[in-house]
């Protein structure tokens, strides 16, 4: 069995890039043992760069967005932004004037260990994943959308550079702590996709009316005590102490002392939208 009969046919298309671009290192690995033709060396790297490009455009556009809600695929975009970083530093080594051959050599074989390394978690790990979790025309879809951003890149109507902003903080300076004891407080501390972060001031004998919990939740007692209730039983939890709440559970909650809560809401992961 070869490597595309054993992956599902969305991933054939990043596979049969793969199988390229181990025959580029090889090709570009003869020239530099040589270096009889470094015309012909740039001329196969900047083919590399571009086809590299292109892949992970297509990996980040069309595979990694529905892979995503079963298991992030951040730290692959992560080793894209590293081999990105080490490809750089072989080109700026072809680039050296006069030329620094074994510069060359050297950075080259860093690069080509890392992206080897990278083909290798991918073809071992994330395609195999890809296979088991997608469903059939979660699958095809992938399919579709890999072809259709493939095609766009080399037809000229999408860049394939992947432009990624720099990681940075957000410092909120309130503090949460600093509450009337008269009344219940909500704090959204933190929403993205399906997931946000709440943090809660419930004043002693502060009650949470019936309601749905629509997420799955897990809330945790900071600072005081409250009891959990449903129609058919109760909860007491103390500073320290936490509680799962899965979806469609209809709870009510009671303040036993002046408490802080921090709450964790995922929505239930969702049926991927149909093409």
């Amino acid at each position: 069995m070869n490597v595309l009969e054993s992956h599902s046919s969305c991933c054939d298309l990043l596979i049969r890039d793969h199988r390229e671009t181990e025959a580029l290192l090889q090709q570009i690995q003869i020239q530099i043992e040589t270096g009889q033709d470094w015309a012909a060396l740039q001329r196969l790297a900047q083919q590399l760069k571009d086809d590299l490009a292109r892949h992970y455009a297509c990996e980040e556009f069309a595979l990694f967005p529905v892979l995503s809600q079963y298991r992030t695929m951040m730290l692959m975009e992560v080793e894209h932004d590293k081999l990105l970083s080490t490809e750089e530093d072989f080109y700026q080594a072809l680039k050296s004037d006069p030329l620094d051959r074994a510069m060359v050599a050297q950075r080259f074989q860093q690069f080509e260990a890392q992206l080897k390394a990278h083909i290798l978690e991918e073809e071992q790990g994330v395609f195999p994943y890809a296979d088991r979790v997608l469903e059939p025309e979660e699958s095809q879809m992938v399919g579709r959308k890999l072809a259709e951003v493939d095609t766009a890149i080399r037809c000229g109507r999408l860049a394939g550079t992947l432009h990624r902003p720099e990681p940075q903080w957000v410092f909120k300076a309130e503090s949460l702590f600093e509450t009337p004891k008269d009344r219940i407080r909500f704090n959204k501390c933190f929403e993205q996709d399906l997931t946000s972060l709440h943090h809660i001031v419930l004043p002693q004998g502060q009650r949470l009316k019936e309601h749905m919990s629509g997420q799955h939740q897990c809330l945790i007692v900071l600072e005081g005590a409250v009891q959990i209730l449903n129609e058919r039983s109760q909860l007491s939890l103390k500073a320290g102490q936490q509680v799962d709440i899965e979806p469609r559970l209809y709870i009510s909650m009671e303040a036993l002392e002046d408490s802080h809560l921090l709450l964790l809401k995922v929505w239930p992961k969702p049926h991927f939208l149909r093409q």
